[in-house]
């Protein structure tokens, strides 16, 4: 454990991050709750999970893991687990993290699945987002 854990106070799955022109703020652009699929298993398009932290202390490890809710079981079915560190200079400061996820991630099913940041291995924020299929457009 380096510091003190921060808090998180966005975290978003969405097609970019922009910035606006006038204040130089994040703005997440086509944000995600639905993905939708002809069929599974299936790699989604590449997309942004885009976060914004603040109280931390110090050098903090952390990770985004996307997982899987499977109906029938308590436990989550682990995806993806993508690690990082921050450093928070000044609790009192704010800042923004970005993972890219370039090529994708896979899909096993439809269902509910949840992105869950991590920090020092304690869980700080979940993000819940489902997979739907839907049927082809017939011509």
């Amino acid at each position: 454990m380096g510091g003190v854990r921060p808090t998180c106070l966005a975290l978003v799955l969405c097609d970019r991050v922009g910035r606006m022109s006038h204040s130089g703020l994040a703005s997440p652009v086509g944000v995600l709750h639905t993905i939708s699929a002809t069929s599974f298993p299936m790699i989604t398009r590449p997309f942004s999970a885009w976060m914004q932290l603040t109280q931390g202390n110090g050098l903090i490890d952390m990770a985004l893991v996307i997982e899987r809710l499977p109906p029938e079981r308590l436990d989550v079915e682990r995806l993806l687990v993508a690690p990082f560190s921050l450093h928070f200079a000044d609790p009192n400061a704010m800042l923004e993290h970005r993972i890219r996820f370039e090529t994708g991630v896979e899909i096993p099913c439809p269902g509910a699945f949840q992105a869950r940041l991590t920090a020092d291995e304690a869980t700080i924020m979940i993000r819940p987002f489902w997979m739907t299929y839907v049927r082809e457009s017939e011509p």
